[in-house]
């Protein structure tokens, strides 16, 4: 399963201890990390980012031009 760190940090740091497979120095590619409990751990702490979700969360990440249909209490 392809898996891509969080932050740089966790791309310096973060490897799969069973495999011993680290991160790419350079490119920012991702890891090829085995589906097993520790993977399936850090991606639900948010360490790391499958395919499918850091596609989503680019997507969710642009920003709305929507203005907001709820008003202050104030106005």
């Amino acid at each position: 399963m392809k898996v891509w760190p969080r932050d740089d940090n966790m791309r310096k740091f973060l490897f799969h201890p069973v495999t011993k497979i680290r991160f790419p120095k350079e490119g920012g590619g991702p890891a090829e990390w085995p589906d097993d409990q520790f993977t399936r751990r850090r991606i639900r702490d948010g360490d790391v980012t499958t395919e499918e979700s850091a596609q989503a969360s680019a997507g969710e990440s642009e920003p709305h031009n929507r203005r907001s249909r709820h008003r202050s209490p104030i106005e």
